[in-house]
């Protein structure tokens, strides 16, 4: 009996180093949960903070791609908001089994087939208004955890450019070189009253300074631009909100400078023109009228 309790101190203390090695091995750290990721695409760009379109575009294409990630949970609701300019009625995403409309805003319970990996398409028309739209996706996973990302969706008008941009010469009406121009057919013309199109004539009497005075043929009017104008980008399309608007509208300009810039709204569109020199005492016309006007012209 002796030798058997001499042995058991050795004994349980074995038990206890057994015991705790097995204890180690079985406790592993639990991965903590992860937050659904949420991506989009649209058109064939993806997430970019802001997408521009132009009115009339033809349907656009929206994506929705949601996932559970790590040990998270699979997706419970996903909600799409929509404010601004082309909010759309009927906002259905479709995955390759099911449909879901997001329209109201509100959370939308993802079904099982959908809920670990959701990608939903839709093509829509969203470019009917002028403006700014943005979207907001949410999505939930099932331990109530949310991850959220937004865009936007701008629309303008479509960008129309000027097809030409050509340079013209009037010289003092009552010297012996021409004094008026023809916008329309681009070339300088005797006087306003023998050719067709949009002409531009200098008005000061002869004999007098030569001042740059202009008006036009066929009762047209000139429109100021505003200095902050940029007339070396300009576009029909930047030019035409810029005459709209503009109320500085006149039918005769009395002392043009260098660097003013005028819009023209003729019947077949709308002409920038630039004035690109003044020179009272030019004397390209070796006569007692002298004086000439240089500009240059875009539409």
């Amino acid at each position: 009996m002796k030798k058997i309790f001499k042995y058991v101190p050795v004994i349980l203390g074995l038990m206890m180093v057994m015991s705790s090695c097995t204890d180690d091995d079985e406790t592993t750290p639990a991965d903590a949960a992860s937050t659904p990721s949420v991506s989009y695409t649209v058109g064939t760009t993806s997430n970019l903070a802001s997408y521009d379109l132009t009115t009339g575009s033809t349907a656009t294409t929206i994506t929705i791609n949601v996932q559970k990630t790590g040990t998270g949970k699979d997706i419970d609701v996903i909600s799409i908001s929509q404010s601004g300019a082309n909010v759309t009625t009927g906002f259905v995403l479709t995955t390759s089994t099911e449909s879901y409309d997001f329209s109201a805003g509100s959370d939308v319970t993802i079904k099982n087939d959908d809920d670990e990996s959701f990608v939903g398409s839709g093509s829509f028309n969203i470019t009917s208004n002028v403006g700014t739209t943005t979207y907001t996706i949410k999505a939930t996973d099932k331990d109530g955890v949310s991850t959220s990302k937004s865009f936007d969706i701008v629309v303008a008008d479509p960008v129309t450019a000027f097809t030409s941009t050509n340079n013209g010469t009037i010289y003092h009406i009552g010297g012996s070189l021409k004094g008026s121009w023809n916008l329309s057919a681009d070339s300088a013309e005797a006087s306003n009253t023998m050719a067709t199109g949009t002409i531009l004539s200098n008005l000061d009497m002869a004999g007098a300074a030569f001042t740059g005075q202009i008006a036009l043929s066929d009762t047209l009017s000139f429109t100021k631009a505003a200095v902050s104008f940029d007339y070396a980008n300009a576009t029909v399309t930047s030019t035409e909100a810029a005459l709209n608007a503009s109320t500085n509208s006149v039918s005769v300009v009395n002392n043009p400078a260098i660097g003013d810039v005028y819009f023209i709204r003729n019947q077949t569109g709308i002409i920038a023109l630039k004035v690109t020199g003044f020179d009272a005492s030019d004397n390209t016309c070796n006569c007692g009228n002298t004086g000439k006007l240089t500009f240059e012209y875009k539409k």
